[in-house]
């Protein structure tokens, strides 16, 4: 029923396809329609990059399984069929397949023969030979500013996904081996007026953001304060330090479980082996100037922006040459990797805005993570300046998928987004300084 990218082309040029587009004022919504059943098939046409049926080579496609009452969304480029089907008719030349379930799908273009069998005046269900006879093709796009549906935003991300699994360079981690699929210079944004942009077809680790992002603002550089709250991402890099110097006979040798609970338990001992230097909270709040002085870089653009609402220079970043890689000198360069590196804080139309620059990011293991934890200084930042937030922006350098993560990663594509969370702030949140982890309330995320 729906043609090859080589059958049509034949078509064209024996004229036995006639390509009609419809103009602007012809657009109509497609049927929404129950009968139409239950379950698609999606057909992504720009997953192959040549479709050749005689050889067996057909675009990838995927099913998508509905409600009564409910519509999913079709992005540019894809297709879709149900297993129960239904035309209508256009005019006395043309007849449309109605193959899909959904709000968004407008008809744009059909490809079918010039001499069709009368068409009724209303809905007709057509028999298989009918199907077969007319040689007819529907391409579904979406038209979101003529429909009263959004797309839901999370599919920025889920699309960003799709394009690195699909289209992503392949790559070999020097540090771990591991094959990576990537792609460079992305963005997505999130108008934080419309919910929280917590990821919902993956559990995004909350007490992690909340607590991270607590002790990236409040300054503290030590894993102890993570350890202590319940929280584990930062164990690895103050242990792997802690290694080295048992190595050289400087510590007595511990395993991490050890370690850990040391860090936990004995404040004498989180203070030699538990400090991080160098680290977001330190560049954030404690950046060490040359002169011996330290610069609240966070401070300063809160500070600046209660003065002038409409400053361009407020900045924060976290990339100082001077501690990083073959440019530190021996000794001094850290340990682990800074990769959302700077942010910029901005106020437009009253309301906060925030941009990130991340140079490396993991998309399906990190990326909703950091999602979350700077929509959330957004927010924060918002309540302090005593404004509503508007949008964060997410600006990816190299953007990359694991290879042992693909099956995860492909799993959590079949997902379809539910509806955002939304966080509830304290009013007891006037500074940075006053900023504590309960002030903020995260409700309705499943």
């Amino acid at each position: 029923m729906f043609l090859s990218d080589v059958d049509i082309k034949k078509g064209v040029k024996n004229g036995s396809i006639v390509i009609r587009p419809f103009t602007e004022k012809q657009l109509q919504m497609a049927s929404y329609d129950v009968t139409l059943g239950n379950e698609f098939q999606v057909t992504d046409r720009h997953s192959t990059t040549a479709i050749d049926p005689s050889n067996k080579v057909f675009p990838k496609t995927r099913t998508i399984k509905v409600k009564d009452g409910e519509a999913f969304i079709l992005h540019p480029g894809e297709s879709v069929l149900g297993k129960q089907k239904e035309f209508i008719g256009v005019d006395h030349e043309h007849l449309i397949l109605l193959s899909g379930k959904s709000s968004l799908a407008w008809r744009w273009r059909s490809l079918c023969s010039p001499v069709l069998p009368q068409r009724p005046q209303s809905h007709t269900r057509k028999s298989d030979d009918t199907i077969r006879r007319t040689r007819l093709i529907l391409f579904l796009r979406r038209e979101r500013r003529k429909s009263n549906m959004k797309e839901h935003p999370e599919h920025q991300y889920l699309n960003l996904l799709r394009e690195v699994l699909e289209h992503g360079e392949e790559q070999v981690d020097k540090g771990t081996g591991v094959k990576t699929y990537s792609v460079f210079g992305r963005q997505i944004r999130f108008n934080l007026q419309e919910g929280f942009p917590l990821l919902t077809t993956k559990k995004v680790y909350w007490k992690g953001v909340l607590q991270e992002l607590y002790w990236f603002m409040s300054g503290n550089t030590n894993v102890s304060y993570l350890t202590r709250n319940g929280v584990h991402i930062w164990d690895d890099y103050p242990y792997k330090l802690y290694v080295e110097k048992v190595q050289k006979g400087e510590a007595p040798e511990l395993t991490k479980e050890e370690f850990v609970e040391r860090l936990k338990t004995d404040d004498a001992f989180a203070n030699e082996y538990g400090e991080l230097p160098h680290i977001y909270g330190e560049h954030w709040r404690k950046w060490q100037a040359k002169d011996g002085r330290t610069v609240d870089q966070l401070s300063w653009v809160i500070d600046e922006l209660t003065k002038d609402p409409d400053a361009h220079n407020t900045l924060v970043t976290s990339w100082n040459p001077e501690y990083l890689y073959s440019m530190a000198k021996p000794g001094e360069g850290v340990r682990f990797p800074i990769c959302h590196n700077l942010y910029q804080v901005n106020i437009k139309e009253g309301k906060v805005c925030l941009q990130l620059y991340q140079r490396s990011a993991d998309i399906f293991l990190g990326v909703p993570f950091n999602i979350g934890s700077y929509a959330l200084l957004t927010a924060i930042i918002a309540k302090i300046l005593k404004r509503e937030p508007g949008e964060f922006v997410h600006t990816f350098g190299d953007l990359h998928v694991y290879e042992n993560h693909k099956a995860q990663a492909e799993e959590q594509l079949s997902r379809e987004p539910k509806a955002f969370p939304k966080i509830v702030l304290s009013d007891e949140i006037t500074s940075l300084d006053a900023f504590r982890p309960e002030h903020v309330e995260l409700q309705n995320y499943e």
